[in-house]
């Protein structure tokens, strides 16, 4: 369920997510209702009957349909949640088989619950989508964010803020002392998920034009004052999500963009 949640987003796909959730239902109802034995002799324990039999059914059915997912969806999800994914259910797969000819290493419990805590440390832990120097959500972060919204078709707004130092060379304190003070005050704009894209670059995201157009008015009139470093900064404005037809033609938009705005202090972005 968790990987289908990833891999299928969009349109018919959805239909699939579906057939798991609901796969899912039956197969915890069958198993909570079918007979189940136990033999123990000694250090060797194990169950059996229709409930186990069931129980190795779907979870064999969804280890394999898991991993080809991550092969078939490759281009869906990043590299490094593919490779969670089949490290996941790769060691699921792999205690299973031990413990299928060695009964007596209870292994897929285990299994289980390392593969639960790779996903967490790999994928759910919240530090991992934090920039340290700053405290605003990473460069990472961002990328998953716009994936979902472009995936569940829902427009924003945007504003990103590049800095430069008016020395015209990069000194690494001035750029920390900037940025730091940069996501301090910014954190104070309402309606906004801020995050750190790039070296210099601050990124704000608004479910709606309004919310974006009354951050600006504040960002254009307080920012330097509140930053008070000898730097300038330029800006690109994205009143419209809609100008970009998925997340990749957004980033590509992005770039551009992005090389237009080290010449103008603002760059505004017509539908």
């Amino acid at each position: 369920l968790y990987a289908s949640n990833e891999f299928f987003i969009m349109g018919s796909h959805q239909k699939i997510r579906w057939v798991y959730r609901i796969s899912c239902i039956v197969g915890m109802i069958l198993i909570m209702i079918l007979p189940i034995s136990y033999f123990m002799e000694g250090r060797v324990v194990y169950s059996y009957g229709p409930s186990t039999t069931v129980t190795y059914f779907f979870a064999m059915l969804f280890i394999v349909s898991t991993i080809f997912m991550a092969f078939w969806g490759a281009d869906k999800v990043s590299v490094r949640r593919r490779r969670t994914f089949l490290l996941w259910q790769g060691s699921w797969l792999l205690a299973a088989c031990i413990q299928l000819f060695n009964p007596e290493l209870l292994l897929v419990g285990f299994a289980g619950a390392l593969g639960m805590m790779l996903l967490y440390a790999e994928l759910e832990n919240p530090h991992e989508g934090m920039d340290r120097m700053t405290g605003l959500f990473s460069s990472n972060a961002i990328l998953d964010y716009i994936r979902d919204r472009f995936a569940y078709k829902l427009r924003f707004s945007a504003i990103a803020v590049f800095v430069e130092q008016d020395s015209g060379h990069t000194e690494f304190e001035t750029e920390k002392t900037t940025l730091v003070r940069m996501a301090k005050y910014l954190k104070s704009i309402e309606k906004a998920n801020i995050f750190r894209y790039g070296r210099t670059e601050i990124v704000l995201l608004f479910p709606n034009l309004e919310s974006m157009e009354k951050a600006y008015e504040r960002i254009r009139g307080e920012l330097q004052q509140a930053v008070g470093m000898p730097v300038r900064f330029h800006h690109i404005l994205l009143p419209d999500s809609g100008v970009a037809q998925n997340a990749d033609d957004f980033f590509e938009y992005h770039r551009i963009l992005a090389a237009e705005a080290e010449k103008k202090d603002i760059v505004m972005v017509d539908e």
